[in-house]
């Protein structure tokens, strides 16, 4: 009988394990590998030269390059909420009140700084 690591023999079937046959984000410098214990996951990125450089900037201020990408992580997910509050108020405003005017668009990009 040969010698098989756990890997050959299961592969992929540890509950806690899972990784994407197909990257998961649209951006193709990102691969996902989730291990999850204790309700953290372990990520790995994949950097370019420049992408490593800014990690390594911001890591000493947010406490680490982990510290680093999940704040950069919950940043990104506001935005995108902000960006989605403001369509939706949009839309609501579009129903009730007829179109948005061009100076109503721009002094609400000015407000919430989009």
């Amino acid at each position: 009988m040969g010698s098989t690591t756990i890997a050959e023999r299961r592969p992929h079937t540890h509950p806690r394990l899972q990784v994407a046959a197909e990257p998961t984000s649209p951006f193709p410098c990102v691969a996902h590998a989730c291990y999850t214990s204790g309700g953290m996951s372990t990520t790995t990125v994949r950097l370019d030269d420049e992408d490593e450089a800014l990690l390594d900037m911001l890591a000493p201020e947010y406490g680490g390059r982990s510290s680093a990408i999940r704040q950069a992580v919950r940043l990104l997910a506001a935005e995108r909420q902000r960006q989605n509050a403001l369509r939706s108020f949009i839309a609501d405003w579009d129903t009730d009140e007829g179109p948005v005017g061009e100076e109503d668009v721009a002094a609400m990009a000015k407000r919430y700084d989009l």
